[in-house]
């Protein structure tokens, strides 16, 4: 279990403990609580006092502020406000949750560099070809989000670091730097997207770029090397990079970030979890 001290600001529970004591928040479960100048003192939540009492519920004011940044950070709140490790579902696919845990572990491990080297996560569905989409609605978004959301709230990742985006949306803004009287240029966009700690590049080959945006991808997988960035498709990197000779170069780019064996590209092989749920399935 990993405590520290909170930055808020002074409660008047604070303010009567005054100096005697500081607030601690958990690292695991986010319950807060004062030390009352017991430095040593472990969670209530994670380990409840035996006997008869009654532990204080853990408030939601910390997932809120969670899922506030992750909203600042370009995700929907409102679909995505439950998106966690523990409420992803690992049946079938037990293996793509330990190794997000495991990249997590590797995030972990670099944070006291001074310029840590980060491997990328490409999550995709199984099954895919040059005709057909992979499997969709099985958590790779989900799962992505909810990496995010564990970094930030264990204040591993500054919120003001972290970018979540779709791939067509980031065609869409390279193509319109080519406007007349456009206010935003190329280089203007590659800066902001190479300039985020943590980036989360959704539904990526769903549309093939134009041979402008692929320059613009192809740059920005340069730039972005030894940054953490998570890749989610439909697709493959082997039929993203048979989609276009130009995306052979991005393709290649990807797996060779994606760990020692692209060990980090991690295929989805479960249901259509969307389909599942408007069928009011479990």
């Amino acid at each position: 279990m990993t405590t520290r001290t909170s930055d808020d600001k002074p409660s008047p529970i604070s303010e009567i403990i005054g100096k005697r004591g500081r607030w601690k928040t958990c690292g695991d479960c986010g319950f807060e609580w004062p030390t009352m100048g017991q430095d040593e003192m472990q969670c209530g939540q994670c380990h409840p006092p035996q006997g008869n009492f009654n532990v204080r519920e853990p408030t939601t004011t910390q997932q809120d502020a969670v899922t506030e940044a992750l909203e600042r950070g370009g995700v929907n709140a409102h679909q995505y406000q439950a998106a966690t490790m523990e409420s992803f579902d690992p049946d079938p696919d037990a293996r793509a949750l330990k190794m997000a845990n495991e990249w997590l572990a590797d995030f972990t491990a670099t944070a006291h560099h001074r310029w840590p080297k980060r491997e990328w996560l490409y999550l995709y569905g199984g099954g895919s070809d040059a005709e057909k989409l992979g499997g969709m609605g099985n958590g790779k978004t989900h799962l992505g989000i909810a990496i995010a959301r564990r970094l930030i709230a264990t204040q591993r990742l500054k919120a003001s670091g972290y970018r979540f985006t779709t791939a067509e949306r980031l065609i869409l803004e390279s193509e319109a730097t080519f406007r007349s009287q456009a206010t935003d240029s190329e280089s203007k966009l590659l800066r902001t997207y190479e300039s985020y700690e943590f980036l989360h590049i959704d539904d990526f080959g769903v549309r093939q770029p134009t041979p402008h945006a692929v320059r613009v991808l192809d740059e920005l997988t340069k730039r972005r090397e030894g940054k953490a960035t998570i890749w989610t498709s439909n697709y493959s990197l082997r039929v993203i990079a048979e989609q276009h000779v130009d995306l052979q170069r991005i393709a290649s780019r990807i797996a060779g970030n994606c760990g020692v064996g692209a060990i980090y590209a991690v295929k989805f092989e479960g249901p259509d979890r969307r389909i599942l749920r408007s069928r009011g399935s479990s």
